[in-house]
């Protein structure tokens, strides 16, 4: 009965949120569809028909009584909504991999510059073939020499004409890296080109009017002359970041400051900016005014003005979920009705997981959402804790509650994504977004006196530079101090999904004072403690070997507990841009203790069973580790003639390391393995050719791990 009572609670308070009702089963079919293996729209869409004529027959036949069987049909047909939107817009790549041809392609945002080259996101709109164009539509990132005086000038909507040969995106190489090729993919970007500056010519800007590309080329003409106005070098990254949403001008010291800092997300365009956007434009045109004259004329321009913002900074789900939300309290005020903000922020969730239901993989879309309600819900209660007296007091009071409401929801998935916890995020949200604030508010008046008059504009763009300068410093003074970040946090996705019920629970609890959602909430907890003790005792009893890639350069893990030590060539890395590249392996498995031992090194390698021997000219290593045999070619070619092949008494191995495909076979004519890694890639003229099974190419099929248990 108790039971009851709480779930007769819940869906009274779900009546009033009907957004949300038909938003989570359109979730559910859309993470279903994606936990299933490859599936034909054929299927759901016959049965929403199915579903539909049900209702059709059903008509009015059914009373008052039954009227819980609509809301099933309707839930049923979301659901399968859901996973049709899936089957729709999943693609494939348009090229295999490898591909080479002369393309026509368009721009689709600002180049933006790298360490060694020049990145430019575009679209492949056909290929040139037999003097027929061929049109097949891919999108395509391309890295442009940075001597290429044409990378400089290009802009969205300009058109090109290259020779390109697509590769597929980096492989994640270590368990633990950062999946690069499956988050360009989630953007539909499935390839990469390294054109050479002859290899690119310019064709034009393109004639037809194209409503997207043509707020990205605003964007970058503004962008472009803001340096002009007193704005450039750093501050011009973390302005163009800050107002218009564009990021590709942010170098990585800048980038670290802000996220040690727990400052990141005021650089990402979210519902801060477009309130300010809103609150300034409203007050613009006279939309708060008692004058009723012109009201709805006034709100449809508002929300034109909103939009024109939106698309200005590229609409990511922040801004678009902000933009909705505006929309409803504008419409709100014309019709004199009351707002549900969770209804509003339901809407916007339902738009964008309906046509891209691959963004429920963004992380900035779930951090995004995870904030606001957080936000919504918490920031009152958090507020209400303390009565701080004086107005300044009380803002502080007010922006303290707003970070630690936020945090409460988002540091579940920030720890389990990014491993690591800014513990200054309350000190230093108080300053940044005061800086933020004041920077937004004075970006309005600012763009419109610098279009009337510049050199008036070049004055408030240097108060605009010193706010900025002052947002950089606060967030590097913050990044130095002791403790600033913590790193080696780890939660996995069960730990992390039971951790946010437990906070749902919670606030159920708060909220209707039953002791079912007290338990839900305990329960939720000691699950997620339970499988942390769990993965701690897998983690103390593991032990294999793994074969890394770090930047081109092949080492050796091997691991015991959670302690591993790390056999690296010392020549080619130094110490600290190998232990960099080991912190995402190091959080995957819980290693606390690493020994680092070059393979040079003959005193570090005698707590090994190691032999070293020549093999025409070639250097290789033989190591020991458990009952396992490792075979490392350090240096040197061999030559595959000379090494006649033995069948009846090869040398045997676990493990055989290569740099090269072509060692890798000269070395498997005389050793017999379980598997051949080899750290290159395969070259063009081999790779038609049927390799060996037991030929584990890196570059294409990531990390080898070898458990020595077994």
């Amino acid at each position: 009965m108790f039971h009851l009572f709480m779930a007769t609670d819940l869906f009274e308070r779900l009546k009033l949120l009907p957004m949300l009702r038909i938003t989570l089963p359109l979730l559910a079919g859309v993470i279903l569809a994606f936990l299933l293996p490859s599936f034909s729209y054929i299927g759901p869409l016959v049965a929403i028909v199915v579903l539909l004529a049900i209702a059709a027959f059903l008509g009015g036949r059914l009373s008052y009584v039954y009227r819980w069987v609509w809301g099933m049909l309707i839930c049923a047909v979301l659901f399968l909504v859901g996973m049709l939107s899936v089957s729709i817009n999943s693609e494939t790549p348009a090229y295999p991999e490898g591909y080479t041809g002369i393309f026509k392609l368009q721009l689709i945002d600002r180049p933006e510059p790298r360490s060694n080259s020049i990145r430019v996101e575009a679209l492949l709109t056909g290929e040139i073939r037999n003097d027929s164009i061929y049109v097949r539509r891919a999108k395509v990132l391309l890295y442009l020499k940075q001597s290429d005086s044409l990378a400089q000038a290009l802009m969205p909507r300009d058109f090109l004409l290259a020779s390109l040969r697509l590769q597929a995106p980096p492989l994640a190489m270590n368990l633990g890296d950062f999946n690069y090729r499956q988050y360009l993919a989630n953007r539909g970007i499935y390839f990469c080109a390294y054109p050479a500056n002859n290899d690119v010519i310019y064709l034009g800007k393109e004639s037809r009017f194209s409503f997207v590309l043509f707020f990205r080329r605003l964007r970058a003409n503004l962008i472009q002359r803001l340096p002009h106005l007193s704005i450039e070098g750093k501050d011009l990254a973390v302005f163009s970041a800050l107002t218009l949403g564009y990021k590709g001008l942010l170098d990585p010291d800048t980038r670290n400051d802000f996220v040690a800092a727990g400052a990141m997300h005021v650089l990402a365009v979210s519902g801060l900016h477009v309130g300010i956007v809103y609150l300034v434009v409203a007050f613009m045109v006279g939309l708060n005014d008692k004058q009723k004259r012109f009201l709805k004329q006034r709100a449809f321009l508002v929300i034109i003005l909103l939009w024109v913002y939106a698309f200005l900074t590229g609409l990511p789900p922040s801004v678009f979920r902000a933009t909705v939300m505006f929309c409803f309290v504008v419409g709100a005020k014309v019709f004199r009705r009351q707002v549900n903000i969770y209804n509003s922020i339901a809407a916007s969730a339902f738009v964008l997981i309906l046509f891209q239901p691959k963004i429920i993989y963004d992380i900035g879309f779930v951090l995004s959402y995870l904030a606001v309600i957080s936000i919504v819900y918490f920031q009152p209660k958090i507020y209400a804790w303390f009565s701080p007296k004086g107005w300044l007091l009380q803002k502080v009071w007010g922006l303290t509650s707003v970070s630690l409401a936020a945090q409460i929801a988002t540091t579940p998935v920030s720890v389990a994504v990014f491993g690591q916890f800014p513990t200054y995020f309350w000190l230093s949200n108080i300053v940044v977004i005061l800086l933020a604030t004041a920077i937004l508010y004075l970006s309005v008046p600012f763009a419109v006196i610098a279009s009337i008059w510049t050199t008036a504009g070049m004055y408030v763009g240097k108060v605009l530079a010193l706010f900025l300068f002052l947002m950089r410093w606060s967030t590097d003074f913050v990044e130095h101090l002791p403790g600033s970040i913590i790193h080696g946090l780890s939660l996995s996705i069960w730990q992390t999904v039971a951790i946010i019920i437990a906070i749902m629970a919670l606030a159920f609890y708060v909220e209707l004072k039953k002791k079912l959602a007290w338990v839900v909430c305990l329960f939720s907890l000691a699950f997620a403690i339970l499988y942390h003790g769990w993965i701690e005792i897998g983690q103390k009893q593991q032990a294999f070997i793994a074969v890394l890639s770090a930047r081109s350069n092949t080492i050796i893990v091997l691991v015991k507990g959670r302690s591993a030590k790390v056999l690296w060539n010392e020549e080619r890395m130094e110490k600290s841009v190998l232990l960099q590249q080991l912190i995402g392996f190091k959080r995957f498995y819980g290693i606390e203790g690493i020994e680092l031992v070059s393979m040079g090194d003959a005193m570090g390698l005698k707590s090994l069973s190691v032999n070293h021997a020549m093999v025409a000219d070639s250097s290789m290593l033989a190591i020991g580790f458990g009952e396992k045999r490792i075979i490392v070619h350090l240096k040197g070619r061999i030559p595959r003639l000379f090494v006649k092949e033995v069948k009846n008494e090869k040398l045997y191995a676990d493990i055989v390391i290569t740099p090269t495909v072509y060692d890798a076979l000269a070395i498997k004519r005389v050793v017999s393995a379980k598997a051949f890694v080899v750290g290159g890639y395969v070259p063009r003229k081999l790779q038609n050719d049927s390799l060996p099974a037991d030929l584990w190419i890196m570059p294409l099929r990531g990390a080898y791990c070898l458990s020595i248990k077994g």
